[in-house]
């Protein structure tokens, strides 16, 4: 006990961590850094020396005995990743350069590997979302309107994010629609994102880890999934946007306004119809349909 105690206060000297591989994507090839192993002082091993040389020498010098440590992810774990399994673009034009900005910057933070088991939160790569990290302000949708806010447009990431999901079995674990239609996605098709208030979370239920690169290119936002080969699904998948439900606007609400001439109105929003959407999602095999399964459900509230 005595020399193992003695033995434990150079273990900080000795001890260098280990380093796992790393992998990024830049100009659509994989890049990969090489893990490096670390090293540790074995503790028991040398204070057992200490003691065997002590009762056969009395004194004289012990070797300290090192161990590697193995890090948890080496460049073969990655190479594993490299396999397309899913791809999914929207389109945007060039009417608002700030909404075009966030674009950019949210779908370069997303670029990222899932471990097997992880669950990706598009918060925990999109926040905080202000300008000191790049974003601008545009349109926000805000009780059926829309204003400009910082980050305006970054909904149009987690829908893009979302369609290249369902192309594969990952599994969805949080996914709200928006409140209003929006015109890059259909119906049932779209997630949206507020900070603080609603996420788009997936889960990576395989045994193999997933790449997330997300890129815009010619005024379209890509999502593409990389992984290993067994993810890629042996079967078409098709989408179809049922609206179940329309529900009539509200009457309209007229108020008074000084400002503007007696006689004359202004509409100030126009009304919408609400709506419910089903989201099925069809498999086929060898041009057979082999299953139809319910996507989601989701609510647009009438204005």
């Amino acid at each position: 006990d005595v020399a193992k105690k003695i033995v434990q206060e150079y273990a900080d000297e000795i001890y260098i961590a280990p380093e796992d591989a790393t992998i990024i994507r830049k100009d659509k090839q994989f890049i990969i850094t090489p893990e490096k192993p670390g090293l540790e002082l074995d503790v028991q091993e040398t204070a057992n020396q200490v003691v065997t040389l002590y009762e056969e020498q009395g004194e004289g010098k012990v070797e300290a005995v090192i161990k590697p440590i193995a890090p948890n992810k080496t460049a073969a774990y990655f190479e594993k990743v490299q396999t397309p399994i899913a791809s999914f673009y929207t389109s945007y034009n060039n009417a608002d350069l700030g909404r075009n900005i966030n674009l950019k910057v949210g779908a370069e933070t997303i670029n990222t590997f899932i471990g097997p088991g992880e669950v990706f939160a598009l918060s925990d790569y999109l926040e905080p979302i202000s300008s000191q990290n790049g974003y601008k302000s545009s349109k926000v949708i805000l009780n059926g309107k829309l204003v400009d806010g910082i980050g305006g447009g970054i909904c149009q990431v987690a829908s893009t994010l979302y369609n290249a999901v369902i192309l594969t079995d990952l599994e969805i674990v949080q996914r709200q629609n928006h409140s209003m239609p929006v015109g890059y996605i259909p119906l049932g098709r779209d997630a949206t994102y507020a900070s603080n208030v609603i996420d788009f979370k997936f889960k990576n239920p395989t045994e193999y880890p997933i790449y997330i690169e997300s890129y815009c290119e010619n005024n379209r936002l890509y999502v593409d999934l990389y992984g290993h080969k067994d993810l890629k699904i042996d079967y078409d998948v098709k989408f179809e946007s049922v609206i179940v439900e329309v529900i009539p606007p509200p009457a309209t609400k007229y108020e008074n306004d000084p400002t503007i001439p007696k006689g004359e109105k202004v509409v100030e929003l126009t009304a919408l119809d609400g709506r419910k959407v089903n989201l099925y999602k069809y498999l086929y095999k060898d041009g057979k349909l082999i299953d139809k399964v319910l996507e989601n459900s989701s609510y647009y509230r009438p204005r």
